[in-house]
């Protein structure tokens, strides 16, 4: 298993997270949809059907 990228609002937290773990860092989420097998999501709850949605409909497994 391989860390793929990080997704943060705050773009220096994803950027650090991403060098401490050998990650690349996206803007956006849609920008993983079709690069990674599987995803993990961990945002407040209202925003989870918004992200999931695009990697559950391409098949990805996803983690809430």
């Amino acid at each position: 298993m391989q860390l793929a990228g990080i997704v943060d609002i705050d773009v220096s937290r994803a950027q650090e997270i991403a060098a401490k773990y050998g990650a690349r860092t996206f803007a956006k989420t849609s920008d993983l949809v079709g690069q990674v097998d599987a995803v993990t999501i961990a945002t407040p709850t209202v925003t989870h059907i918004d992200i999931a949605m695009p990697f559950i409909e391409a098949g990805v497994a996803v983690l809430i």
